[in-house]
C-alpha cells in the first residue's frame, strides 16, 4: 500500500497571474486554483475490497459535503452493530480528498483491523472556501451521521449502512494534520458540557508529520492502526 504520487505541475502560462504557490501541492492564480497533490480519485468498492474485505460506497449529504463509507465484512456469528469512526482528511484547509487513494487504502485494512464503519468526510477546502467553510461542513457531517440514531430514522439523504451497523454509543471523531484540527473544533461545538474523560496518548518517537500515510506498512504506522483499534472497541 503506497501513498499516491503527486501530479506533475505544468509550467504557468506567460501571461497567467500567480497569487500564491506552494510547490509542488498548489498554485493560486487570480481566476482558478491548481491542485497538484491530494486530488487524485479513486472508486469506491460496492464489491468490497478484495485483499480486505471492506466495502465502500459514497454519500451526498448535501450539496457542500460528501463522504465515503467504509463497511468492514460483518461476522453473522457477533453483534452487527459496530463502532463508527467519522474522519476528516488534512491538507491544510486546502488539499486533500476524502476520495484520495491514499485514504482509501488507508481505510481499507483500518475498517477491516478495528472492525469499525468509517465515514470520510469531504468537506469544502480554501481558498474557494475559506475557514470556516471546513469546520461548518464538517460539523455538518456529524449531524447527518448522528440522525441516523434516532429509531426508525428515513430522513433524506438515509444510510442503511449507518441505521443498520453503526453503535452511537461508540462515535469517535478522527483527523490528522488539518483534519485532527477540524475534529477538535468539532468535538468541542458539540460538546461544550466537557469531555468525558481525559485522552489517550500515543507516541511514534523519531516519526514526522502523517506517517503512517506516507509508511503505512512501517513497524510504528502498524503499531499504531493496532492502538486506535483498541481504542475503538474500547
Amino acid at each position: 500500500m503506497a501513498a499516491a504520487a503527486p501530479i506533475p505541475a505544468p509550467a504557468p502560462a506567460a501571461d497567467d497571474e500567480i497569487v500564491y504557490e506552494s510547490m509542488p501541492c498548489i498554485r493560486i492564480y487570480k481566476d482558478r486554483v491548481e491542485r497538484y497533490f491530494g486530488s487524485e480519485f479513486v472508486a469506491a468498492s460496492a464489491d468490497a475490497d478484495a485483499a480486505t474485505g471492506v466495502a465502500s460506497r459514497d454519500r451526498v449529504i448535501s450539496p457542500e459535503v460528501s463522504a465515503r463509507l467504509y463497511l468492514p465484512r460483518l461476522d453473522p456469528a457477533k453483534d452487527s452493530k459496530l463502532p463508527v469512526l467519522v474522519y476528516y482528511h488534512g491538507g491544510g484547509f486546502c488539499l486533500g480528498s476524502a476520495f484520495n487513494p491514499t485514504f482509501h487504502a488507508y481505510f481499507n485494512n483500518l475498517a477491516a483491523l478495528a472492525g469499525v464503519l468509517v465515514v470520510s468526510v469531504e468537506y469544502r477546502l480554501a481558498p474557494e472556501h475559506p475557514v470556516p467553510a471546513a469546520y461548518a461542513d464538517s460539523s455538518d457531517a456529524l449531524a447527518w451521521v448522528v440522525s441516523h440514531a434516532a429509531p426508525g430514522a428515513a430522513a433524506a439523504g438515509f444510510e442503511p449502512w449507518l441505521a443498520d451497523h453503526a453503535d452511537f454509543a461508540r462515535l469517535y471523531l478522527g483527523g490528522e494534520s488539518a483534519g485532527a484540527n477540524i475534529a477538535h473544533h468539532v468535538a468541542m461545538r458539540v460538546g461544550a458540557e466537557g469531555l468525558p474523560h481525559g485522552a489517550d496518548i500515543w507516541q511514534a518517537p523519531g516519526k514526522g508529520h502523517t506517517f503512517h500515510l506516507l509508511e503505512p506498512c512501517c513497524e510504528e504506522a502498524v503499531a499504531q492502526d493496532k492502538v486506535i483499534a483498541e481504542f475503538l472497541n474500547h
